[in-house]
């Protein structure tokens, strides 16, 4: 492997372009060598190194330091005739004792530096033989590729020296070199054959001898680097050209023109050399976008943010980062209310921009309005005490219902009231039924003698509480007063004010229509029966005073001290009288031995007046005794008493 090296360095050596600035007779150019001990002999002077010999072994052509002096430190050095360019060295050891070299050092100066063999610059040194790293090479190329007027070479033993070169000497060295060529331009030159000038943007034309970069500088103080590009903010150099910034600084900050990187972090969350990758669970141009809610702990695309499969629950693809149509909630797990017009709530508070439909509530539309119940709102409570809403759900008063509504709901009447606020009482539904709880009216009719529908008031010509008392003889047959049987325009002729039901003073019978007679002090007669109580003015006929008496009779009639007219006929009448007082007082006594029979009578009786029948009025013929009196048999007259009997109807 070394051997291969050596050949291709020599290869390197002679197809090079560059020249030999230490020894080049057709251009001039001699170095001027030194070292810090003299030669071992005269000949194997430092100058040697120099001559363009690069024989190994001829000693006549190398520099050769006494080696019997053990010296722990030495150097050799050749100094340029101007300041160069310097490419690299071509160093060519003595081969037969290249094991004393192991460890050495080559340092080169610019024309104003100064060589401290005791101190040398670590700066300045181009290249170091790790004792450690075994042999050295016979032939050496070392890359120096800076402006120098100087080269030094340096080998020493310090204390603790060691090396696994085999055949070095640990304790002593010297300088044994056959030729150390310096390859390389005129200061302002550079490239293989020095044919290229370094450019103006390079610092007082100084440049890389191989490339023409500017090593050392450049004109712009705003380059940053060896190509002296000089990039606006938000770009950096890469491959000598200005690129954008890949990545995104923190705080909006541009990359680092020499690097491209952000030197004070990335911002928001991404990462990467450049700031330029956006990592697992965050998208968006900002990076600062969380991934939505991929089913399966998935990660978003972080360019797009599209889940690449399903969504969790109810959020909506592509992105699974708001919530499906109908549902709101950080966790879109809460149904949307009842949305006017189709429309979806607000996903993030739920609330209907558009209203709510019905009766719901706004802004979420989720519960009913006060004043209506159940799922749709679409029932209306009813009539709770003191106006508080019924339960939205099922729609009970919870605290009871206003005055005769029906609980729970409070929506109908109680059995008995009716209307709109259930503030009417039922009329006398038949069978005591509840009446209609809207219109109050009676379905199944009326109880006895009230009228319909809402059977509240009394059918035409009743009145009273129950309504069972015929009202009089009305005028007109406008009827009474449902109340107290008054009637309200008055009586029909010869009745008596105000419920008609009795004939005016000197009228009787039923109808009211048959005129008393004369009775007796201008007395009114009985007004069932027309009959003078109290007798008749004088030469009239009693019981009814309406008919002169006999002329048969005149001649027993007397005048009383009063001037009334007085007969014996009214002895004989008076007579009879007393004995029928006797008859019915026995005919009492033997009714009340049967008061079954008397019972039943009775009954037969009302029952006869009750279909209309009116009562007959007999008078039993009156026998009188055959004596010297002139009376002649007296029967009465049947009367049909002309009173219909009013009926009275069991509430």
């Amino acid at each position: 492997m070394r051997t291969e090296l050596c050949v291709f360095l020599l290869l390197v050596t002679w197809v090079s372009g560059f020249a030999n600035l230490a020894h080049d007779t057709a251009k001039a150019l001699q170095g001027t060598a030194n070292m810090s001990e003299p030669p071992q002999k005269p000949a194997w002077s430092a100058g040697n190194a120099v001559d363009g010999n690069t024989d190994q072994e001829l000693l006549t052509t190398c520099v050769i330091m006494d080696y019997s002096r053990n010296y722990k430190s030495v150097w050799w050095k050749v100094r340029l005739q101007n300041r160069f360019n310097v490419a690299y060295l071509e160093v060519y050891f003595r081969g037969s004792t290249i094991t004393r070299a192991s460890g050495y050092y080559f340092y080169s100066y610019d024309s104003t530096e100064v060589f401290d063999p005791n101190s040398p610059n670590p700066n300045n040194m181009v290249y170091h033989n790790d004792p450690m790293s075994g042999c050295p090479a016979s032939i050496q190329n070392i890359t120096v590729n800076r402006l120098a007027q100087e080269i030094v070479y340096i080998n020493k033993r310090p204390t603790g020296y060691i090396s696994n070169c085999t055949g070095a000497d640990w304790e002593q060295t010297t300088v044994e070199i056959c030729e150390v060529k310096v390859m390389g331009c005129e200061a302002i030159r550079y490239s293989n054959g020095c044919g290229k000038v370094c450019e103006n943007k390079c610092k007082l034309h100084q440049c890389d001898v191989f490339n023409g970069s500017c090593i050392y500088g450049c004109t712009d103080a705003k380059a940053l680097t060896i190509d002296c590009v000089v990039c606006q903010d938000g770009q950096y150099i890469s491959n000598k050209l200005c690129k954008s910034c890949q990545g995104h600084c923190k705080d909006g900050a541009p990359c680092s023109k020499l690097t491209g990187r952000c030197d004070d972090g990335c911002s928001n969350y991404w990462t990467g050399t450049f700031c330029e990758k956006c990592p697992l669970g965050y998208y968006g141009d900002d990076c600062n976008t969380v991934c939505g809610k991929c089913a399966g702990n998935d990660v978003c695309d972080n360019h797009t943010g599209d889940c690449h499969g399903e969504c969790l629950g109810n959020w909506q693809k592509p992105k699974c980062n708001e919530c499906s149509d109908g549902y709101y909630g950080n966790n879109c797990d809460i149904t949307c209310g009842f949305c006017l017009q189709g429309s979806v709530c607000n996903k993030l508070n739920g609330t209907c921009e558009n209203g709510c439909i019905n009766h719901f509530k706004e802004p979420r539309c989720a519960v009913c309005r006060d004043g209506f119940y159940n799922s749709r709102c679409t029932s209306q409570c009813g009539k709770c005490v003191n106006d508080e809403p019924c339960d939205k759900a099922t729609g009970e008063c919870r605290n009871g219902c206003q005055q005769h509504f029906e609980p729970p709901l409070c929506q109908v009447c109680e059995d008995g009231f009716y209307n709109r606020r259930c503030s009417s009482l039922c009329g006398k539904c038949l069978n005591n039924e509840p009446c209609d709880k809207v219109t109050g009216e009676c379905r199944n009719g009326c109880q006895l003698y009230f009228n319909p529908p809402l059977c509240q008031e009394c059918s035409d010509g009743y009145y009273g509480n129950n309504c069972l008392t015929a009202c009089g003889n009305c005028l007109h047959e406008k009827g009474c007063d449902q109340l107290n049987g008054t009637c309200y325009h008055g009586c029909k002729i010869h009745f008596s004010d105000p419920k008609c039901i009795v004939c005016e003073d000197g009228f009787y019978n039923s109808r009211c229509n048959s005129k008393c007679g004369k009775c007796v002090n201008y007395e009114p007669c009985d007004k069932v029966t027309g009959e003078c109580r109290n007798g008749c003015q004088l030469d009239l006929e009693p019981p009814l005073c309406q008919d002169d008496i006999n002329p048969d009779l005149q001649g027993n009639t007397m005048i009383n001290k009063d001037g009334r007219s007085f007969s014996w006929s009214y002895v004989v009448i008076g007579i009879l009288a007393i004995l029928l007082a006797v008859s019915i007082a026995f005919n009492v006594f033997l009714k009340r031995q049967m008061p079954s029979v008397q019972h039943d009578e009775q009954s037969t009786e009302r029952k006869s007046k009750s279909r209309g029948q009116k009562p007959s009025q007999n008078y039993d013929n009156l026998t009188v005794l055959k004596e010297s009196h002139q009376y002649a048999s007296m029967n009465s007259e049947t009367n049909n008493s002309q009173y219909e009997e009013l009926p009275e109807r069991n509430a």
